[in-house]
């Protein structure tokens, strides 16, 4: 952080493509996701220091690929919080900003064992940490998410064992049909590893009563 010091003090200007690359780099060093977020935060009031959509886009996908071991979980409420200033300065969401930090969440989500008890913190983390990253209240200005967040979201779920949230995905889906053969292909495998055979006639039957073939 020193180096910030010196640049606020003597109140060193910077352009977008400038505070991007500091922003990555500096957050890439740091010894975790309270120093990263820091580090946005402070390059962010630097004079001239204004992110464009493609920093913004840059920042948000350095910031879901910091790992600090294998289990740690990405702070999704910092993380929201890049998206928020992203959308406050004017510039556009896409899907990519959602399905970021959740295919990093299955990441970790991989490196768990469901039957062993020193993991099932982290599970409980991951459940709670899931659902606010696919509310409506986050991906509502995304003009058309579809397959693009329902299949990483699926398949969060599914490595993180949250299998309510798997199939209450794919239910509240089906009606808006923006589902595609990879989303129920996540499905059927999550019905399988959970051993609800039943769950995955409900689907079956459901897509046949919507259409689907």
């Amino acid at each position: 952080m020193a180096l910030l010091d010196d640049m606020e003090k003597y109140r060193i200007p910077m352009d977008s493509m400038a505070s991007t690359t500091l922003i990555i780099t500096l957050m890439q060093t740091s010894t975790g996701f309270p120093e990263a977020f820091q580090v946005y935060h402070r390059i962010r009031r630097f004079e001239g220091a204004i992110l464009s959509t493609k920093g913004f886009a840059a920042v948000l996908h350095a910031f879901s690929q910091l790992q600090f071991g294998n289990k740690t979980i990405p702070p999704w409420r910092a993380y929201f919080q890049i998206v928020k200033d992203m959308r406050e300065a004017g510039h556009p969401s896409s899907s990519h900003v959602y399905t970021n930090i959740l295919r990093q969440m299955a990441r970790v989500a991989a490196q768990l064992n469901i039957n062993d008890e020193a993991d099932e913190d982290i599970f409980r983390q991951l459940a709670i940490a899931i659902p606010p990253n696919t509310s409506p209240s986050h991906t509502r200005p995304i003009r058309r998410p579809g397959h693009r967040l329902l299949e990483p979201a699926d398949d969060t779920y599914q490595r993180a064992a949250c299998f309510p949230g798997c199939t209450a995905s794919l239910e509240h889906a089906l009606p808006t049909r923006k589902v595609d053969n990879v989303s129920i292909s996540i499905m059927l495998d999550a019905c399988g590893r959970a051993g609800t055979l039943h769950v995955a006639m409900h689907v079956y039957q459901k897509l046949h009563e919507d259409g689907y073939s």
